[in-house]
């Protein structure tokens, strides 16, 4: 079985097809939303992939990341960017809605900052630029607009006022390294959301590794992650309940590295699923200056990857 090619080819996956692929189709038990099976359009959907690596015709992490993770039995929805193989099988208005359904049944609604909050930070900010200079009055500044009650809005009051302190009052012309990204901006920007030790809840960064590591033809599931989110079980690390991994500007334009990245957490999220028996794992990935947070669920044999939003700092690079 031939090894993946640098650009990014798949005939036949080694380090996938390493975990197995089921195919038979549940007898009963089946998702199913607005009157569609997607149990069963899902798993026609899988054996269609198949039948293109058998010929052989050609996948690749650029293009057909969808295609690759319905081997694993994970659905990747994202809004309005599904592979139009998969509405052959699933309709393009079913997977839009379908993102929804999921998430509204694990509790997870979108919701808006308090305008009136953003407006009061957003004078805060423009006022340390036009000073170039951050103090720590200003940081002062924005913890006194917590409000005790809520828990969501003081973490990301916490998120603005780590990056007031970290980014540079003026764009960095060099290049950001990924070692660099992570340690001054990505902790920054997103730590306060994933981290509550008060509930034994522990960000941290586990594996940053060099390029020529990164590179390598290592299993998808060897490789570690650049993060983990896990449970902190007394003075031992437990479940594992999240994973993160970031890529640096200058790969931006890579659709192969980033498309295994992907393809890595949703097989890592599965796992964890699978072996922690959760509901749902919470995945993110970082590239430059672009955050995407990717939900993870098993709903009926199912294993969905639903994007749920995307954050951009226009000021990181």
């Amino acid at each position: 079985m031939a090894s993946q090619p640098e650009n990014g080819i798949i005939t036949a996956p080694d380090d996938i097809i390493k975990l197995g692929w089921i195919f038979c189709c549940p007898d009963n038990d089946h998702l199913v939303f607005q009157n569609i099976d997607i149990t069963k359009g899902f798993h026609e959907f899988s054996h269609y992939v198949k039948t293109i690596i058998d010929e052989p015709r050609l996948l690749t992490y650029e293009s057909h990341v969808q295609h690759v993770l319905a081997l694993s039995s994970i659905l990747l929805l994202k809004p309005s960017r599904t592979n139009s193989d998969l509405h052959q099988f699933i309709g393009r208005e079913i997977c839009e809605g379908l993102i929804g359904y999921l998430l509204e049944g694990y509790g997870i609604r979108s919701c808006e900052f308090d305008q009136y909050t953003r407006l009061d930070a957003e004078k805060i900010v423009k006022n340390c630029i036009r000073k170039k200079i951050t103090e720590f009055q200003d940081s002062q500044k924005l913890m006194a607009l917590m409000v005790a009650s809520n828990d969501v809005h003081n973490r990301i009051l916490f998120c603005f006022r780590n990056l007031l302190e970290q980014l540079p009052l003026e764009p960095i012309s060099q290049k950001v390294d990924e070692l660099e990204l992570i340690t001054r901006y990505t902790t920054a920007a997103i730590s306060p959301l994933l981290e509550n030790l008060m509930k034994h809840v522990m960000f941290r960064w586990t594996s940053v590794a060099n390029d020529e590591c990164k590179s390598s033809e290592m299993s998808l599931l060897l490789a570690r992650p650049d993060s983990t989110i896990s449970m902190v079980i007394g003075t031992e690390i437990g479940q594992t309940v999240g994973y993160g991994e970031v890529k640096p500007a200058s790969h931006a334009l890579n659709h192969k590295l980033v498309g295994k990245d992907l393809v890595r957490l949703a097989l890592l999220a599965k796992n964890a699923i699978d072996t922690y028996r959760s509901k749902f794992v919470l995945s993110f990935l970082v590239v430059g200056k672009f955050f995407c947070f990717y939900f993870e669920c098993k709903k009926r044999h199912i294993n969905t990857l639903s994007l749920i939003f995307i954050m951009l700092n226009k000021d990181i690079m």
